[in-house]
């Protein structure tokens, strides 16, 4: 496995449980912006590599967050990427048969792009 790319992120993970979190203007996360959002926004980096994308929490999230926080989405499994429009930052959505992964970023339209890359090479490599 080679990584491909590898940048700072923010995932929209749905099983989140927090211990103490700020939300965007200061204040604590409550449930209904967890409802809101359709799950909370957990920092780190997001790697693309030449078999899956991955999404691995840093050290705060992980002592103030719980739940499924790492995701791993192999590359052939991948239906869709399409960019969305986000406040700040745009927004990445992984789509596979029964997952969106939802990745904000500064340079999404790149990451979209070397992920769409990363799928088509998977797809066209003889599998093992």
């Amino acid at each position: 496995m080679t990584v491909i790319a590898s940048r700072t992120a923010n995932a929209l993970i749905e099983d989140v449980h927090v211990g103490f979190a700020m939300n965007a203007v200061g204040g604590p996360v409550r449930d209904d912006d967890k409802h809101r959002n359709g799950g909370l926004w957990v920092g780190s980096r997001v790697t693309i590599t030449t078999t899956d994308v991955q999404f691995r929490p840093n050290a705060v999230n992980r002592s103030i967050q719980s739940g499924q926080l790492d995701i791993t989405v192999d590359l052939r499994s991948i239906d869709s990427v399409d960019l969305l429009s986000g406040v700040l930052t745009r927004i990445v959505a992984v789509r596979t048969g029964d997952l969106v992964l939802k990745v904000r970023c500064f340079g999404a339209a790149k990451l979209a792009e070397q992920i769409r890359t990363a799928v088509s090479a998977a797809r066209s490599a003889p599998q093992t």
